[in-house]
């Protein structure tokens, strides 16, 4: 890769930091109600959440939001797509995704598979892990590690169903899913919560 591709490149990559909706339309793409594969163009309302969250993180130096959810108005995949912004445009990140049951914590998580698979091949990073239950963003060779450790980053499901599902390690980034829906709400709420700091 030449110095100039490489500057090109890591302007790019300061400029997503700062954009989340356009790095969500230039890089993201979701499956539309056509069964089409289109960028992730935010809607209206997507995108005063988006300003929303922004504004709180620029307020306060972190988020903490309840979004009251209604239907098919992409709550989850905005949620989805600001746990993967941050995922990949930074190293050490943790984010976890709680949703009521397995399947829709797979269908949400499925959103993070579709969003990795179809980045542009530059921006991409070295993946370790590609399961059911993690996306980890790390060197996958075991010799290369040590020098070249990838961003470190990772992206976690867990249902609701295991009210210890999120209970362990230091989260960044936290989705809890319908909430309302969950078996015991307050305790994968307290258990998960106190897993994230309140700090930048």
């Amino acid at each position: 890769m030449s110095q100039a591709t490489a500057l090109r490149q890591a302007a790019r990559v300061t400029l997503y930091r700062k954009d989340f909706p356009r790095f969500a339309e230039e890089q993201l793409k979701i499956v539309t109600k056509r069964s089409s594969l289109e960028p992730f163009a935010l809607y209206p309302f997507q995108r005063r959440l988006a300003d929303k969250v922004r504004a709180q993180q620029q307020r306060t130096g972190y988020v903490r939001q309840v979004w009251l959810k209604s239907r098919q108005l992409g709550h989850s995949t905005l949620a989805q797509g600001l746990m993967f912004h941050r995922s990949i445009l930074w190293p050490n990140v943790n984010a976890v995704v709680v949703a009521h049951d397995d399947g829709t914590a797979q269908q949400i998580f499925q959103k993070a598979h579709a969003f990795y698979d179809n980045l542009e091949t530059w921006l991409r990073p070295m993946k370790r892990y590609s399961t059911r239950q993690e996306l980890f963003f790390a060197n996958p060779s075991d010799r290369d590690r040590g020098s070249v450790p990838g961003l470190k980053s990772r992206i976690v499901v867990a249902s609701a169903r295991n009210i210890h599902s999120s209970a362990g390690g230091t989260y960044h980034s936290v989705h809890l899913s319908e909430a309302a829906r969950y078996p015991k709400p307050e305790e994968i709420e307290t258990s998960t919560l106190q897993t994230v700091a309140l700090a930048p």
